[in-house]
């Protein structure tokens, strides 16, 4: 039996609803809604708020029960991105498929090939998960034989992120039906506080960047080795603070300004193409605007924690994208306590002890043989220190000091840093008890 389509009614009652919380009246005043084309698994339309001018496209999907015919929503869906390059474009709905095994508990085991050309249509469409709230099994079986999915998402693409930086879908209850209502809505973002320190790769292309840390770290410190690596972090991170402030500043305005110079002397060539001191002046103005688009590059991945890219390929646009995902994931807008009470204020979420969240129990370890503890008695060596030092990945999650492994694994031979470490050598890591 064919299906039809009751989105138009259900979407003018959510609208209303919306219009009616925020006070604006009637909803057709607000936003101005064009069905662009539709079939029996979608509905694809613009949608313009007249107020703001904002506007962005959004497809509702229902998929098909049926893998042939979610074969066509998915080539559906990708031939509608193609045409939707640079344009906020947010894809919601029943897509009856997950994307990884681990969306579905109990039941059949989803085949990897369904997975795959799932996942496969979602990357050629460049569209990501939009930050989830609630329990996202949105599907249940109702049976005592329980079978839970996640077949319910909404997916963005990064102009749609742009637009709404802060924007959420929230998983309801799913009450009588088999399924969770999915609630899409855009939050305010929260006053961040002061930013940490965080050592960037980039940096190391400069000429002066050894200079400053060997004066930093050069330091005379009195006190234990913990106590000296600590104080010599400190010295180090200010001055790398403010020679930051000094030789990069604000980087787009320097890439920029390097970009109308180099210009500049170029279109000076093509009127006197044989000057030796123009040739020497774009010489001098290319190299330098070659290593600021590398350092921008480079601090971009790093930030992006895309590390499998590599640098040169012009890659800034995706490393901005992944960025700004990855700034609205990692943003807590809404924290649950343990009586199930919603906190959402930034005070709430502050402090979630005091406002009635509770961190669960730490299991209690087993105990350790005879020969592990004799291994943790044992006292440190330096080279101990320096293989498992240079074992660690470079630049994968930096402590809380803002330093990575690859500063230390840089350093290890200079300002004294090894010997430093080497104070610590010939302790055990636990000492012994009386």
């Amino acid at each position: 039996m064919k299906r039809r389509w009751l989105w138009t009614e259900k979407e003018d009652e959510i609208l209303r609803d919306y219009v009616v919380k925020h006070g604006e009246g009637n909803w057709e005043e607000v936003a101005k809604k064009t069905v662009l084309e539709s079939s029996a698994q979608h509905v694809h339309c613009h949608i313009q708020c007249k107020k703001t001018l904002r506007s962005f496209y959004s497809t509702t999907i229902y998929a098909s029960n049926t893998y042939s015919e979610r074969l066509l929503l998915w080539n559906t869906i990708t031939k509608l991105s193609s045409g939707l390059q640079g344009y906020p474009w947010i894809v919601g709905g029943d897509f009856n498929e997950v994307r990884y095994s681990s969306e579905k508990v109990g039941g059949r085991a989803v085949h990897p090939r369904r997975l795959r050309k799932f996942n496969s249509c979602i990357e050629m469409s460049s569209l990501q998960d939009l930050k989830a709230l609630g329990h996202t099994l949105s599907w249940n079986n109702r049976q005592v034989v329980r079978i839970m999915c996640r077949l319910d998402r909404v997916l963005v693409n990064s102009s749609f992120t742009n637009l709404f930086s802060h924007s959420l879908v929230n998983y309801l209850a799913p009450g009588i039906s088999g399924h969770s209502p999915l609630k899409a809505t855009y939050e305010p973002a929260f006053p961040s506080g002061p930013k940490p320190f965080k050592y960037f790769e980039m940096w190391e292309s400069h000429p002066t960047f050894k200079d400053i840390v060997e004066a930093a770290w050069g330091i005379e410190v009195w006190g234990s080795p913990m106590y000296k690596i600590v104080k010599k972090l400190s010295a180090t991170k200010l001055a790398l603070k403010q020679w930051n402030k000094e030789c990069f500043g604000p980087m787009q305005q320097a890439l920029q300004q390097s970009r109308v110079v180099l210009a500049e002397i170029q279109a000076l060539l093509q009127y006197n193409p044989l000057d030796p001191e123009l040739i020497s002046q774009e010489s001098s103005a290319r190299a330098l605007y070659a290593r600021q688009l590398l350092q921008e590059e480079s601090f971009l991945k790093q930030k992006s924690r895309q590390m499998w890219l590599f640098l040169g390929d012009t890659n800034s646009k995706f490393f901005y994208d992944s960025l700004k995902s990855r700034s609205v994931v990692n943003t807590i807008s809404r924290l649950h306590s343990i009586d199930g009470s919603e906190l959402s204020s930034p005070e709430e979420i502050k402090d979630p002890l005091d406002s009635g969240a509770s961190i669960p129990p730490i299991p209690a370890f087993g105990s350790i043989t005879n020969e592990e503890n004799l291994g943790l008695l044992s006292p440190v060596t330096t080279e101990e220190i320096r293989r498992a030092l240079f074992a660690m990945k470079p630049l994968s999650s930096p402590g809380p000091d803002g330093f990575p492994a690859r500063f230390f694994q840089l350093f290890w031979d200079i300002s004294n840093t090894s010997s430093v470490m080497a104070d610590y050598s010939g302790r055990s890591v636990i000492p012994s008890l009386p």
